[in-house]
């Protein structure tokens, strides 16, 4: 089975953990029924695994759940094995990588900070392909998947703009990411225009920190709060980096990075601000 975390699965786990909790069964005597490890009952129960329905069946008989606590139950168990969007990637993605892609599928709101590149939701196709061409060159992982990696990040852009559960995205950008030459002048051209366009989505907020606002917190690596629509789901955050990522989800250390957020976004230009530099920066000669 997939040991991959996801909010959908985090809630059906919870959930056969109350029942667990309220019927006053030992795991020790679940462990006995299923015949499967302790760790395994401990994976399905914090949400990084999906039972099989054998095995649900097996659980709802133990807890003897009342007739709405099973359909319920039943009713995540259905909800955990599909996703708001199909998830394409490629094999260079790590895994912590494809759990991120997961989890912002299932997310209700994104707020991204970027030191050095357009955030992904807003890159362009050739924007996308110039960034994983520069990684071909030093990182043998990334090689031979530009394709396959570019339309992951295409089509996951379709929640901006999805008429039925558009995502809150909010993003805030380091001014030398929208003067830095990715892929050139046409490319970089188009890719700022893009940016204006998608400014236009009343779901999407973008603020530029100028280069006078100075230091700002969490400068260092590019930082990623989920946030979603279940409060038994609590936000997360993802910390990506060139060969990898790292996932933060204890309470204290997520509320840091949010601060860190807020304070960033205090510092930046305002929605308005942002797009007349953007634009002012699309009026250069050659967008330079």
């Amino acid at each position: 089975m997939p040991s991959t975390q996801t909010s959908r699965k985090r809630k059906l786990g919870a959930a056969l953990a109350e029942l667990r909790t309220a019927a006053k069964i030992e795991t020790a005597d679940v462990v006995v029924a299923l015949r499967k490890s302790p760790g395994t009952l401990s994976k399905i129960e914090n949400g990084h695994v999906k039972p099989d329905w054998p095995t649900l069946t097996v659980l709802l008989a133990l807890y003897q759940p009342g007739v709405e606590q099973r359909e319920k139950i039943e009713t995540l168990w259905h909800d955990a094995a599909e996703s708001r969007s199909k998830i394409e990637h490629s094999a260079a993605m790590g895994p912590k990588y494809r759990a991120f892609l997961r989890s912002e599928a299932d997310a209700e709101s994104l707020k991204n900070l970027q030191q050095t590149v357009i955030p992904g939701l807003l890159q362009t196709a050739r924007y996308a392909k110039a960034i994983h061409d520069a990684a071909e060159t030093a990182f043998a992982e990334v090689k031979g998947s530009a394709q396959r990696s570019v339309s992951s990040r295409l089509a996951r852009q379709a929640r901006l703009s999805d008429p039925n559960a558009p995502l809150q995205f909010s993003a805030v950008i380091d001014e030398a990411v929208i003067h830095r030459r990715v892929g050139g002048d046409d490319v970089m051209i188009e890719q700022l225009r893009h940016l204006l366009e998608v400014a236009e989505l009343p779901n999407v907020a973008i603020r530029v920190l100028p280069h006078d606002a100075g230091a700002y917190p969490t400068m260092m690596s590019p930082v990623t709060i989920l946030g979603f629509d279940d409060p038994e789901s609590p936000d997360t955050v993802y910390l990506e980096h060139q060969v990898g990522g790292q996932w933060i989800d204890k309470a204290d250390e997520v509320a840091q990075f949010a601060k860190a957020f807020e304070l960033a976004e205090a510092q930046a230009l305002s929605t308005q601000e942002s797009v007349a530099l953007i634009r002012r920066q699309l009026e250069r000669p050659e967008g330079k």
